[in-house]
């Protein structure tokens, strides 16, 4: 199951590039 650390680090980049889209987004919105 721990064999493949690459895609954990894809998951995790898309994640957190998902996290960022989402707070700059909202943000954005919230300011108008």
């Amino acid at each position: 199951m721990v064999d493949n650390p690459p895609i954990l680090i894809l998951l995790i980049k898309h994640r957190s590039g998902l996290i960022e889209i989402i707070c700059s987004g909202s943000v954005n919105k919230v300011g108008g």
